[in-house]
């Protein structure tokens, strides 16, 4: 946010300096239209609006897809951390069963490092 001001003030003065020093006027003739006397400064900068807007307007798609990728990307992150857990928790639940498995074994074959068998 700052980065856009400073920088806006910066072409904010610019342009002051830039229209202070070409307050000229100039005759403009374009295809069958003319312009008899408009001041220099505010050609070039209905100029420039229209660059940007121009530039706006077509990159106006592009925005709308990515954003619509991206969405279908976090989207998909969800599904497989969704995925993720559950897995994880399968994982947990077999590590549960498998040492259940262990214990039950050992108390049958009767463990020897167990200190309930020893004397």
């Amino acid at each position: 946010m700052q980065r856009g001001l400073v920088t806006g003030l910066i072409l904010g003065i610019i342009l002051v300096v830039f229209a202070l020093q070409n307050a000229i006027s100039v005759s403009v003739k374009f295809l069958i239209w003319r312009i008899p006397e408009i001041p220099l400064v505010l050609l070039l900068l209905s100029a420039i609006l229209i660059g940007v807007v121009l530039s706006a307007l077509s990159s106006y798609p592009g925005k709308q897809r990515l954003k619509k990728d991206n969405r279908q990307l976090k989207e998909r992150i969800d599904e497989l951390e969704e995925q993720l857990l559950e897995y994880r928790q399968d994982l947990e639940d077999l590590e549960q069963e498998e040492q259940k498995k262990r214990d039950e074994g050992d108390l049958i074959r009767g463990d020897s490092n167990s200190t309930f068998f020893d004397d």
